[in-house]
């Protein structure tokens, strides 16, 4: 569907969200091109109060204006464009003022006298860390050669059992008949038997 670029100009349409109609806007005057906006590619708008706002954009190849740098708003009390509206104050009519009071205390803002810094909390904090440091490394030692010296009980004995020396060749056979020394497959590790 091609659509005349003749009839794109002076048709801006509002959608008024309220009532749910569709409005075709135009201005008052269909000659005065200078108050109503022409139909603008990538163009933005806003709402504010009761003021619709459209500025920005390009316009399209169907006239010869590229950027027109105007703003165009549409007044909703009018219902009619215009290029300015009166400020709504953000705030109230008359601004509060900080008054003075008998009972209003200050605090006095703390100064630095002298521009030099005090070295003693810094050498203080320092020296704090590093005891802190070999505190901890000394009680890592302590643990780790506490651990070696006393192994951990086997669970089910209350006394730690040492395991033997290997055996000498000039040492007597006695030892064999123990039964750590003992062949055992591998099911029957644990269980003791004795040898004949």
């Amino acid at each position: 569907i091609s659509v005349d670029p003749s009839q794109l100009s002076n048709q801006v349409r509002l959608l008024n969200i309220a009532d749910e109609t569709l409005t075709l806007l135009t201005p008052s005057s269909q000659n005065d091109d200078s108050v109503t906006p022409p139909p603008m590619i990538t163009g933005k708008l806003a709402v504010q109060d009761d003021c619709f706002i459209v500025f920005g954009g390009g316009t399209g190849p169907w006239n010869n204006r590229t950027r027109d740098g105007k703003l165009y708003i549409f007044n909703f009390t009018v219902l009619d464009w215009v290029h300015t509206a009166a400020a709504v104050p953000l705030a109230g009519s008359s601004p509060t003022q900080p008054t003075n009071s008998t009972n209003a205390t200050s605090t006095p803002v703390p100064t630095v006298q002298g521009g030099s810094v005090s070295v003693g909390p810094i050498v203080g904090g320092v020296v704090g860390g590093v005891v802190v440091i070999a505190a901890v490394a000394g009680f890592l030692v302590y643990w780790r050669r506490r651990t070696a010296i006393v192994p951990p009980s086997i669970p089910g004995n209350s006394v730690y059992q040492a395991v033997p020396p290997p055996l000498k060749p000039d040492e007597d056979s006695h030892a064999l008949s123990l039964p750590l020394y003992q062949n055992q497959k591998p099911d029957e590790v644990g269980v003791t038997r004795r040898v004949a």
